[in-house]
């Protein structure tokens, strides 16, 4: 239901109710400009002060340069990319309330309040090092993996012991041996990037880890006898 007009339906999947993405921009308007690329599975939409851009497959999508995570990825049912109604709806400001008597959502477009852009959102310093450290120090791990690398750093971030800032912590002596080596200084990739982005919006692999090493170059023992595991993602393996 939009402003209490019954106005399409949904899927729940994994306690999750999505929506095909054009059936949701046209609850809000008729006209709404959606392109499909075929060669690389993107749909772009293009609506008053916001685009939006989904590629198949993938664990995020973008929204006026922010990146929003999506944990079940992207769905596809009969060639319509599936997206959380709640995660739509919050691109907006707008109200949504479950109503699990009747399986249904309430949605109210009273009040609109578009989510800030990337350019608004996102420290640039802190982008500009959280994505050269993660590329440097995760540049071939899975997404997953550099999402981890990027929530060490921001946890460490006025943690008793390390720096206050971003910059900070990377830069302290004796931390990070990409500083040390100078690859710290590479541009990274987009994924790299996309990674530092999906850090800063707070998606977190790994939860407080303090610190992440190669087994296959440093050995575990100090780290398993003085912290807890907390993840093993690809290479590295995370402590707390």
């Amino acid at each position: 239901y939009v402003d209490g007009i019954a106005s399409g339906a949904g899927y729940k999947v994994a306690d999750t109710t999505s929506i095909p993405l054009r059936a949701f921009f046209e609850l809000l308007r008729e006209d709404v400009d959606i392109a499909w690329d075929g060669e690389t599975s993107t749909a772009t939409v293009v609506f008053p002060d916001l685009t939006l851009s989904v590629t198949q497959g993938n664990h995020y999508f973008t929204a006026n340069e922010r990146c929003i995570y999506l944990p079940n990825g992207t769905l596809n049912l009969n060639g319509s990319l599936l997206l959380p109604i709640r995660t739509l709806t919050d691109l907006f400001g707008f109200s949504l309330h479950w109503n699990g008597q009747y399986q249904t959502i309430d949605i109210s477009t009273t009040d609109v309040k578009l989510m800030a852009s990337g350019d608004e959102y996102y420290n640039e310093d802190d982008l500009y090092w959280l994505s050269r450290v993660i590329y440097a120090e995760s540049g071939n791990q899975s997404l997953e993996g550099m999402i981890g690398v990027g929530n060490v750093v921001l946890n460490r971030v006025g943690t008793a012991g390390f720096a206050d800032s971003v910059y900070g912590v990377i830069f302290q002596p004796g931390q990070f041996d990409v500083v040390r080596a100078g690859t710290i200084y590479r541009n990274p990739t987009e994924e790299a990037v996309v990674a530092a982005k999906l850090c800063l919006e707070g998606v977190n692999t790994v939860g407080e880890s303090l610190f992440f090493i190669n087994p296959a170059i440093s050995s575990a023992t100090w780290f398993d006898t003085n912290f807890d595991r907390t993840a093993e993602i690809g290479d590295h393996v995370f402590f707390a």
